[in-house]
C-alpha cells in the first residue's frame, strides 16, 4: 500500500514535468547525489545571487 501511493504520487508529480526548473530520475543513487549536488552548486551561481553577494564588487567595476 505504501508503495503504490508512492508510485500513484510519481505520476501525478510527472505530469507537471514541464513545470520542473530540473528533473533528476534516481534510478542510481551516485548519479542522483551528483545531480543534485550540480543543482545546488548551479543555484549558488545564479546571476540574483550573486549580484546580491557581490554588489559593491560589481557596483564599484561598472
Amino acid at each position: 500500500e505504501v508503495i503504490a501511493k508512492r508510485v500513484a504520487a510519481a505520476r501525478t508529480e510527472m505530469r507537471h514535468v514541464g513545470e520542473f526548473d530540473y528533473v533528476t530520475i534516481n534510478d542510481d543513487f551516485d548519479v542522483a547525489l551528483q545531480d543534485i549536488s550540480a543543482i545546488i552548486r548551479a543555484q549558488r551561481l545564479a546571476c540574483s545571487v550573486q549580484l546580491q553577494r557581490y554588489a559593491s564588487l560589481i557596483q564599484a567595476l561598472t
